[in-house]
């Protein structure tokens, strides 16, 4: 029986949401978190896959800001390859269509962030397979047990080099949100964050903690410790969650993102959490602050052409 693709709208919420969760059983999501992953942006488009009005999968897709080459793929869930394959062929016209030429699946860190693809997806991941995609490399979870953490030997080597390079590390206030406003825009115009890192509401505190060097913010760093779901990738009970943080390229190398990782880690586990989260990481900054891998996604890539 032949497939029929359309744009996914918010009446099929429902649907949506029966087939995710009966695929993907991994990443299981409430109607909140799917609303949120597919209409949080105008340049977010979902396609849902349909066989006898019976949903069978759906693909996310986002056009680049400012018409940049790279679209991305932001979901994918099929019931079989050929389901994913589809899927995939009609996310890339729509993307062709805006002026993309090349097409990068599950690295998209903006709203619409919804789980990467997980190679225990086989369907999926040969779905990609045989529609093209490289394998290109790995995203990766991490988590910390908060229970006995205190700043390691290395934190605090990093902390004193920070302090010495003339930065201070504040627990986000009011008024830093002019000077975090600026850092925005910095970051932004020289590309040192990567795409769609400043999603929506991003400044607003207070579970976050600047870097300042003077009257510049040069680091940010985002912490919950009574986190509402995190679109069912961590097993964990009682645990808060890491992120987003970033540092401006030119103030990197001097102790800024561990200070504030270790500021955010123990602000954490004074909320009580046993655990703390971290999606989609840079896993060599990680691993000196004795965090470990919990979970892996694989990032493919595509150029059309054209």
């Amino acid at each position: 029986m032949p497939r029929a693709i359309a744009q996914a709208r918010t009446a099929d919420l429902p649907d949506l949401i029966r087939c995710w969760n009966q695929i993907m059983v991994y990443d299981t999501m409430s109607r909140q978190e799917m609303s949120r992953a597919l209409f949080c942006s105008e340049r977010h488009t979902a396609l849902v896959a349909r066989v006898d009005s019976h949903t069978v999968g759906l693909v996310g897709c986002i056009v680049p800001e400012a018409g940049g080459p790279t679209g991305h793929i932001t979901m994918l869930c099929a019931a079989d390859e050929p389901v994913a394959t589809d899927l995939l062929a009609h996310a890339e016209d729509l993307l062709l269509g805006e002026g993309v030429s090349r097409v990068v699946a599950s690295e998209y860190g903006g709203s619409p962030l919804a789980p990467g693809t997980d190679p225990r997806y086989a369907p999926i991941r040969a779905g990609f397979e045989r529609a093209g995609y490289r394998h290109i490399r790995d995203l990766e979870d991490m988590e910390l047990c908060l229970t006995d953490y205190e700043p390691t030997p290395h934190q605090q080597r990093a902390i004193e080099k920070a302090a010495a390079y003339g930065v201070e590390v504040r627990p986000w206030s009011p008024e830093l949100v002019r000077r975090l406003t600026r850092f925005a825009g910095v970051a932004r115009a020289s590309g040192h964050l990567p795409a769609g890192w400043f999603w929506e509401g991003w400044e607003q505190g207070p579970n976050m903690v600047v870097a300042l060097r003077g009257e510049e913010a040069v680091g940010y760093a985002r912490y919950d410790p009574a986190p509402r779901g995190f679109y069912g990738r961590y097993h964990r009970r009682n645990a808060g969650a890491f992120g987003p943080t970033g540092v401006l390229a030119d103030h990197r190398g001097h102790g800024v993102g561990t200070w504030m990782l270790a500021h955010a880690c123990l602000a954490v586990k004074r909320a009580g959490c046993e655990w703390l989260w971290a999606g989609w990481t840079n896993t060599p900054f990680y691993i000196p602050n004795e965090w470990a891998v919990c979970r892996r996604y694989a990032v493919w890539q595509k150029d059309l052409g054209g």
